[in-house]
């Protein structure tokens, strides 16, 4: 048998589990996958315009040396602006 102490701190824990997890969701809701192919003599100029919170992955094109697939995430509003 749990004190009262204990399970309000189990309760306040996962609560707070609880909610960390709805912010994720509403955070994942405006993020967008952004997909394009890019040349790459042009890749730092590319990665310049494209807001975001890291840089993205940058992937080589088999068969293709002048371009590359470039994948990031960036904010919905970030993106239209």
């Amino acid at each position: 048998i749990q004190r009262d102490g204990e399970m309000a701190d189990a309760k306040q824990q996962l609560i707070d589990r609880l909610l960390t997890r709805i912010q994720g969701v509403i955070q994942a809701r405006e993020a967008k996958d952004i997909m394009m192919h890019a040349p790459t003599e042009r890749l730092e100029e590319v990665v310049a315009l494209l807001p975001g919170a890291e840089r993205p992955t940058i992937l080589p094109l088999a068969g293709d040396k002048q371009r590359v697939a470039m994948h990031m995430v960036s904010s919905e509003t970030l993106f239209w602006e």
